[in-house]
């Protein structure tokens, strides 16, 4: 069938339609006439007592001519319609973009537009009456495709598909099909009308994407490689510099050389935050990075942060202060890692950036969150305020950009990764708040955030010790100019049940030791009696012996107390002031043994771990630094380990004798730690089958899934500390878990 769009072809339809009109029209005077012979016959019969006259025939025959000739009126203007609406469909059909086929009922073609011919390079005489799946079949044309084609025209179904079609050329064609049945009116199956739509930009752009997805994944899997490759190489010694100074300060040492073994354990740790920080971008990044939700202080998270960053402000004569309201909770729920490490970022660059002044952590309540002590979620605000250099307004947007600093020069004066405020925001993020930044040049700047989190009752035996018994008596004498300062120490004294009294300048102290010449003791900032207006106050401490707790700066030499020297009842704190440091100090003005003070530190009975769960440890560590490390930490938990220095050696061991716990590197020569593991639960009974921990350098989100994987328990990241081993074993064997036992049944060597 041609398409219907030339005049003759038009003519030709309309004197058609003319005729049949014509013919028609003749019938209907036909029968128009018998029907006006029936009404003659109809009025002889008795009823019809109407004379039938031919006046009355003629009536009744131009009556029929009038609806006669409306009747064609109609027709021939539905025709005009008709007509028009196929010109129409014809001039869309043919004109379209979309290849367009005309079939038969057995699907057969019988006519084409004039895209299927420009596109697939068939003319309509050369492929009319032939099957169009004949047409389209090549080397990558779906076979499932052309059978459903097939099964769907023999049902006189619809269909909707993709296919991959062929020109006569041979040109490859993405095709999506449409295929619907037309009926007449009675029902039967007059047509398919076949639709198709040239796709192939479309799949070249998807397969293009997915090209550039693998080839973004494979860069994404080389960067990781290489991230827990670098990690590996920096924590392996690390490991051992931090673990053989953990060490060192738990022996004797005097001050100074335990001030120059805390310099190196802080160094180590700053190095080790720099791989860290591109580690947990990359986790961030991916999406993969998880919170912990556990109890902790938030006093003790602050001053954790703040001790990382004193030596460095002590250089520069910085101080460090905090500041936490009396209305937020002393303990919270959350991740005190991911807390701290927003805080430490934000010290660090406070510390950096400013030259002189002081540097302030403020805690309180936000606006928005209830007051109610019962309250399941509370939103908490903190800021850290800096009197540093500032930030210009025009430079505040790369603040939170990955790999962006305030200053790019070459010639910049301070270093960084420019990672550490970006890891701030998505930490803040998956915390419930945000963190913005306010910044004046020349005045300093305040980073502020937010996080959501749930309050939680101190647990027994951690809050506040008994007041001593003197406080009672009278005021305590709280001398110091910093705000922040003065504020913590009036709460800090009000909370513990004392009557503090604030004096922010020595001239206000001498005022108020006028007023009352012995309070019971005096808490004062040691810098301020440095000063020439301080001697008066220094000298009246030292005249009238009052009990007096100093604060100093980190790394105060001893000689700047010698006027001290000698004088009872005189102790000191390091700034920046933890709480434990006041309590301690306050306890020894006036004798009071500190029994019942928080265990902020690790608690003795860590160390006779073996006693409580007694048990044989294979350690399987290649590199000697850390398996000496490792040996002594367990040797302070009480333990006598074995070691090896690969996965074959352990497993040659365990051929001889078994062992509780595996102690477990993974990247090691001659046999990794995944493979040991596997051989492990391999190769022993069930009854002999030990504990496996992961001891590792890897640090990347997925490698303790991929310890599990492999039969191990539990997972462990270098650098280790002491606390960690000893709470990976109480995990494994804790109530509940297999019951520990001393010794195993040798095995005989097979």
């Amino acid at each position: 069938m041609r398409p219907i769009s030339t005049p003759a072809q038009q003519s030709w339809l309309a004197t058609l339609s003319n005729v049949v009109a014509a013919a028609s029209a003749i019938l209907s005077g036909f029968v128009l006439v018998g029907w006006v012979w029936q009404i003659d016959w109809l009025t002889r019969l008795p009823v019809f007592s109407l004379p039938f006259t031919a006046e009355v025939a003629s009536g009744f025959f131009v009556f029929a001519l009038a609806l006669l000739g409306l009747q064609l009126r109609a027709r021939a203007m539905a025709l005009r319609e008709s007509q028009a609406a196929t010109r129409k469909l014809s001039l869309v059909a043919s004109k379209t973009d979309n290849l367009v086929i005309i079939a038969s009922p057995t699907g057969m073609i019988e006519w084409v537009n004039e895209s299927f011919e420009r596109v697939l390079e068939y003319h309509l005489v050369d492929i009319i009456g032939k099957n169009p799946t004949q047409l389209v079949i090549g080397p990558e044309t779906s076979v499932h495709a052309i059978r459903r084609i097939k099964a769907a025209i023999a049902r006189g179904h619809g269909l909707s598909t993709d296919i991959v079609s062929y020109s006569k050329s041979g040109r490859k064609y993405h095709l999506h099909l449409e295929i619907q049945p037309v009926h007449n009116e009675t029902g039967a199956l007059d047509n398919f009308i076949a639709i198709a739509g040239d796709i192939t930009s479309r799949v070249e752009t998807e397969r293009n994407l997915r090209h550039a997805k693998i080839e973004a994944d494979n860069a994404s899997r080389a960067k990781s490689e290489f991230l827990a490759s670098m990690s590996h190489e920096i924590r392996t010694p690390m490991n051992g510099v931090i673990g053989m100074t953990s060490l060192l300060l738990d022996t004797p040492l005097n001050q100074e050389q335990r001030d120059c073994v805390s310099t190196i354990r802080t160094s180590g740790d700053a190095l080790l935050t720099i791989i860290n920080d591109i580690l947990d971008f990359s986790k961030i990044e991916s999406g993969k990075m998880e919170l912990e939700k556990l109890p902790f202080e938030l006093s003790v998270c602050i001053e954790d942060a703040l001790d990382l960053f004193s030596v460095p402000a002590a250089a520069k004569d910085l101080e460090l202060v905090y500041d936490v309201a009396p209305d937020v909770p002393a303990w919270i729920q959350g991740d005190i890692t991911r807390l701290r490490q927003v805080l430490a970022n934000l010290v660090n660059n406070a510390v950096k950036f400013t030259p002189a002044g002081s540097i302030a952590v403020k805690v309180r309540r936000s606006a928005n969150s209830t007051t109610s002590p019962d309250a399941e979620r509370v939103e908490l605000v903190i800021a850290v305020e800096d009197t540093g250099i500032g930030i210009p307004a025009d430079r505040l947007d790369r603040l939170f950009q990955p790999f962006s600093q305030v200053d790019s020069s070459t010639t910049r004066k301070y270093g960084g990764t420019g990672l550490g405020l970006v890891i701030c925001q998505r930490l803040c993020s998956l915390m419930g708040g945000r963190i913005t930044v306010t910044s004046t040049v020349g005045l300093g700047s305040t980073f502020q955030f937010s996080l959501v989190t749930e309050p939680v009752h101190t647990p027994p035996g951690w809050g506040l010790p008994e007041l001593p018994l003197r406080l009672n008596y009278g005021d305590v004498l709280c001398v110091d100019d910093n705000v922040v300062m003065q504020s913590r120490l009036l709460t800090f004294f009000k909370v513990w049940g004392a009557r503090p009294i604030i004096a922010p300048t020595v001239e206000a102290a001498m005022q108020r030791l006028a007023e009352n010449p012995t309070p019971i003791a005096v808490v004062a900032d040691h810098a301020l009696l440095q000063t020439a207006e301080g001697e008066i106050l220094r000298d009246y401490l030292c005249q009238a012996e009052i009990p007096a707790l100093l604060l100093l700066s980190p790394g105060e030499r001893l000689e700047d107390l010698a006027v001290f020297a000698g004088r009872r009842g005189v102790t000191t704190a390091t700034k920046p002031v933890r709480t434990h440091a006041l309590i301690r100090g306050v306890q020894a003005l006036f004798d009071s043994p500190p029994d019942s003070l928080p265990p902020f530190v690790v608690p003795a009975d860590t160390q006779l771990l073996a006693s409580d769960i007694p048990l044989d440890i294979l350690l399987v560590e290649d590199n000697a630094v850390n398996q000496k490390v490792a040996l002594r930490f367990l040797d302070r938990l009480g333990y006598r380990a074995d070691a090896v220095a690969n996965g074959i050696e352990a497993l040659n061991t365990l051929q001889t004798r078994t062992y509780h716990v595996i102690l477990l590197d993974l990247q090691m020569p001659e046999m990794d730690g995944f493979e040991t593991s596997r051989e492990i639960r391999r190769r022993l009974r069930p009854e002999q089958q030990p504990k496996i921990i992961a001891l590792t350098a890897n640090a990347l989100n997925g490698d303790r899934e991929r310890c599990l994987a492999a039969g191990m328990d539990d997972y462990v990241t270098k650098p280790v500390k002491l606390l960690d081993i000893a709470q990976a074993l109480r995990r494994q064997f804790a109530a509940g878990s297999r019951a520990p036992f001393s010794t195993y049944t040798r095995v005989s060597q097979s």
